[in-house]
């Protein structure tokens, strides 16, 4: 699960992009901010800001774990950025005296909390042994992208809130909002997402793929988790974000998990790497032709037929030509016959 230069290089330069929409954001703030109403109860207790802001700085921690967790792994470095955004937004707003000021952070949770359920996707994907091309993720991200400006305009426009107040209570500030016509989107977005990590998840388990079925039921226990806690505070009037924590959690999950099948994945291919030696030294090898025997090779890692026209250069229909002339020149019949036959030498 290791990504490439070019890769890394796509990623680092989307989340330029996302800052600097963000922080253009921010900047268009003072000039369209609206005033509001500012309701307050007499009882000053801050404990839901303390617990955003304890929160807050296991996210942050999170950030340099993921660090060092995924060094080669941007996704997972990140997605800790992304949940510490969320969660330090959630901490700004909580504590918040002005209406510009939990405006403010309030984009900022949303630019944590929109981007950190697309690097979520991704990463449950490269668990999984599910592919993603480069179209698939440049358009994910671009309806990432479109999202959070929707949900950014709030105070900006009403598409997003038609009329929004600053509220403290118990010297916990929020917002009260009346919902624009475009705040379904991210409803449907959020739903969407946690519905194609479940898909992925059980592709995965049907296919067979990458030992995933051991992990599979940490991995959707995970992801219905952070539906159950999204959908309960959708009806319940509680004044602390739960999903805040949920993603902590979510996000420990997902990289203790890369950790351990990155292990594994390391000691596969020491394994692969002695038996192909092995094969490579095999006096049954001097009876292929040089090309036959690249192929061999690649069959013996278990790759398949379009994966090795890629890697060589040639067509699928060639890859096939060579495969039975080695299927031939061993007597074997199958792929598996010529893996128990090198493995026994």
């Amino acid at each position: 699960m290791k990504i490439g230069r070019n890769k890394t290089g796509h990623i680092k330069g989307l989340s330029i992009m996302i800052f600097c929409c963000a922080l253009f954001l921010l900047c268009l703030q003072p000039v369209f901010a609206t005033e509001g109403k500012i309701i307050m109860s007499d009882d000053k207790t801050a404990g839901i800001p303390i617990i955003y802001g304890i929160v807050c700085f296991v996210s942050f921690i999170l950030v340099i774990c993921g660090y060092i967790v995924g060094k080669r792994y941007i996704k997972i470095i990140m997605l800790s950025v992304f949940v510490f955004i969320c969660n330090l937004g959630y901490f700004a707003l909580s504590v918040s005296d002005t209406l510009q000021g939990a405006l403010m952070a309030n984009r900022v949770t949303y630019l944590g909390a929109v981007f950190m359920m697309l690097f979520m996707l991704l990463i449950i994907m490269d668990i999984c042994g599910v592919k993603a091309s480069k179209p698939v993720t440049g358009l994910l991200a671009s309806i990432s992208g479109v999202v959070f400006l929707i949900a950014a305009s709030g105070g900006i426009t009403d598409i997003y809130y038609r009329d929004v107040e600053l509220v403290i209570i118990n010297g916990t500030s929020g917002l009260a909002k009346e919902y624009g016509p475009m705040h379904s989107a991210y409803y449907a977005y959020v739903f969407l997402y946690f519905l194609a990590m479940i898909v992925v998840i059980l592709y995965a388990v049907i296919k067979k793929k990458s030992g995933v079925g051991r992990y599979a039921a940490f991995f959707a226990a995970a992801v219905l988790g952070n539906i159950g806690i999204w959908l309960s505070e959708q009806f319940l009037s509680e004044h602390f974000e739960f999903l805040s924590i949920s993603y902590v959690v979510t996000e420990m999950l997902l990289m203790f998990m890369q950790s351990i099948m990155s292990d594994n994945d390391e000691d596969n291919a020491k394994a692969q790497d002695e038996a192909l030696s092995c094969s490579e030294a095999s006096p049954r090898m001097k009876l292929l032709t040089a090309r036959e025997q690249e192929v061999a090779m690649l069959l013996l890692e278990d790759k398949k037929r379009k994966e090795i026209a890629e890697e060589l250069g040639i067509t699928e229909h060639t890859v096939k030509k060579h495969t039975a002339n080695i299927f031939s020149k061993m007597e074997v019949g199958s792929r598996k016959e010529l893996i128990s036959l090198f493995e026994d030498d």
